[in-house]
Formats: structure tokens, sequence, C-alpha cells
């Protein structure tokens, strides 16, 4: 019998005794949400056309943005743009979808990586990719190498170079946990609604501590990332 290493979601943990099996859901009642009156909030209420004339400094415009709206342009274009369509594949119970879901999501992990470093240039993508991964699942350690490896090679280059992850990479529902990896066999299982469900919740956290003026370093960090993302033509 295989060894596995259950990496458990964000929002569920299975008891400790393993044997009883109850889950306990740990998730938030409702995703944070930016205050009411708050510039957040009023991007949210914004038209597609009002939001890239407003923040896109390719538009003509001299004006420059300030760190929050620079923050509240980052986060409403990853969670409108990429992780809140992978959840609605789900809510529309969308048949062979977990593909396609973690091709959406995928790179958000060697995004948050470079933003909160601060990184500035090309490249680093296996090393922030995998930074990226272990501060959205917690329970993985930097001696996990195998495991982190394995996701980067097998799911991450898989999909992104071959279209397809690695024959080593099985795709699973009803979980107990978003991921499950067993070391000898080198295989990983994933349950993709779970997943980005976890990258939502966890992109939340992102989004709320850059949203807290007490955070100086991780706003900074944030805005080179940021800056440097735009300077090279990522536009908004």
């Amino acid at each position: 019998m295989y060894n596995v290493r259950i990496v458990f979601s964000a929002h569920t943990i299975i008891c400790g005794c393993q044997r009883c099996g109850t889950l306990y859901n740990l998730a938030p009642k409702q995703n944070p949400r930016p205050p009411a009156g708050s510039l957040g909030s009023k991007l949210n209420e914004m038209t597609t056309s009002d939001f890239s004339a407003f923040f896109s400094p390719h538009t003509g415009s001299d004006r420059q943005l300030s760190l929050d709206e620079k923050i509240e342009f980052f986060v409403r274009r990853t969670v409108r743009l990429q992780i809140q369509p992978a959840i609605e594949m789900q809510s529309r119970d969308i048949p062979n979808r977990g593909f396609a879901q973690l091709l959406i999501v995928l790179s958000v992990f060697e995004m948050i990586g470079k933003y909160r470093a601060g990184f500035v240039g090309e490249g680093g993508s296996a090393k922030y990719f995998k930074e990226g991964l272990r501060w959205t699942f917690h329970e993985i350690s930097d001696a996990e190498v195998a495991l982190l490896n394995t996701f980067y090679k097998s799911v991450r280059c898989g999909l992104y170079h071959a279209g397809m992850t690695r024959p080593n990479v099985y795709l699973v529902s009803g979980s107990p946990g978003s991921l499950g990896f067993v070391a000898s066999a080198n295989m990983l299982a994933i349950d993709p609604d779970l997943f980005v469900n976890d990258v939502r919740i966890r992109f939340d956290a992102y989004a709320s501590e850059l949203r807290d003026p007490r955070n100086i370093e991780l706003r900074l960090a944030f805005e080179r990332r940021f800056d440097d993302d735009d300077s090279n033509g990522v536009s908004p």
C-alpha cells in the first residue's frame, strides 16, 4: 500500500484521528470584499470599458496610479479574469473541466511568488512558482522537494508546454484535500474543484494583506513587480 501525503484544502481538514473521516468546514462564510464606499468597492461596480479607461496607463493619460489603485486593479483583474471563471465552471457543472481549471489558475502561483518577493526582471519561473505554491498550501514545507518538483514539472510544465499533465498526475473528485502525493511512486492526485477554491481563498488573503497599509514592505514589493510588469508591456 502506498503512503499518501495529503495536502488539505484551505477550507477543510480531516479529523486528526484519521479514522472517523469527519470533515470540519473552515471556510469563511463569504469571500472578503473591500469595505463599502472604498476604492475597491467602487471598482467592483465599474463596467469593463469604465475600468479600462480609468486604469490603463496606455490610454494616453498622464495620470499616475496610486499604490492602492494598483492593488485594486491587480486584485480585480486576477479574480475576474482567472479565478472566478475557473470557479464558475464548477458551479455550472461543466463536464471535463479539470484540465481547463488548472490551466486557468496555475499562473497565479508564479505571479504571487514574484509579487510577494518584489522580483524585477525575467526568469526565475521554477523558483517563484514553487514559492507561490508553498505560500498557497502552507502544509507543504521546504523539505518536500520531491512534491514541489513533481508539481512544477508534471503539472505546470506539462500543461504549459504540452497542453496536458504528465502521466504521473491524476485528476480526482471527492477528495479530502486539494492534492495528494505518493513520494515512492512520484504520483500526484489533484481535485481541481477544491484546488481552485483554495486558490481563491488564499488569493483573498493576499489581497487583504496588500490592502493593509501596515504591511509596508509587502506593498512596496508588490509595487516593484507591478511597475516592472507594466514597463514591459503587461498593460492593465
